[in-house]
């Protein structure tokens, strides 16, 4: 998903770790307010990360999600549900990713399952930072939860009129798969997020119980916008390598 930018946010709180101050400069996270302040004050919150195995462990939901951040907490310092008439800029930093891998942010509100929220780009005004961010906006939280994660990345493939078209998708630089969508299967224009992870045959040769597998494809992913309405048929076509028997 794309970020969504936004430069007009003049002003920022910024928080910082407290005794450790050796990741991202020390800096913990940054809250920003859209044109004017609103009543916001930096005191009104309170922002800490934590490295601990186990916090970093509950926001990662499968093995292709790699934590590349602390998880931070913020809360409002009063204790009460924190509110404000116009939408707060969350900013946290992370660690920079390879090129095939792409940064999925994950929210907890009030100890709720963690969910992939909407990312906003960095307002131009913390260009000076000069470490990686990505954020998202909220208005009222009790405790928000922020981890950063990645991911291999994924190819947009917009699907339109497919209430009286069918489709096919194929990845870009990739000619093992085709997936076709049959006519009717979505009922407006949506997105389907394709993953095309070529670094499994390189996993695989590291593990022990599975050298004898030699795979004939990169590992093939597809998410939609939303629920299909029909069956979608997928067409791989494996890369098959014969090895040369011995003769006698």
């Amino acid at each position: 998903m794309p970020y969504f930018e936004d430069t007009k946010a003049k002003e920022d709180a910024r928080y910082y770790r407290g005794s450790d101050q050796r990741d991202h400069n020390g800096l913990c996270c940054v809250v920003t307010v859209v044109e004017g302040n609103h009543g916001f004050t930096k005191e009104d919150l309170s922002c800490v990360s934590s490295d601990r195995p186990d916090d970093l462990k509950c926001c990662s939901e499968n093995k292709e999600e790699i934590v590349v951040a602390s998880v931070v907490t913020i809360t409002p310092t009063d204790g009460l549900e924190f509110a404000i008439d116009v939408p707060m800029r969350i900013f946290v930093p992370h660690l920079s990713i390879e090129n095939d891998k792409e940064i999925k942010l994950k929210i907890s509100i009030d100890g709720s399952k963690w969910t992939y929220p909407e990312k906003i780009a960095p307002t131009s005004n913390l260009n000076e930072i000069n470490i990686p961010l990505v954020g998202t906006s909220l208005v009222k939280f009790n405790q928000l939860e922020i981890a950063v994660v990645s991911r291999p990345k994924r190819e947009s493939h917009v699907i339109k009129n497919n209430g009286s078209n069918a489709a096919e998708i194929r990845p870009y630089n990739n000619e093992n798969f085709i997936m076709r969508i049959p006519e009717g299967t979505f009922y407006r224009d949506i997105c389907a997020h394709l993953k095309v992870d070529t670094g499994l045959a390189s996993r695989v040769s590291t593990e022990p119980d599975f050298n004898h597998i030699r795979p004939a494809t990169p590992l093939f992913g597809i998410e939609f916008d939303e629920y299909t309405q029909n069956d979608v048929t997928l067409d791989i076509q494996p890369n098959y390598i014969k090895k040369a028997g011995k003769t006698v």
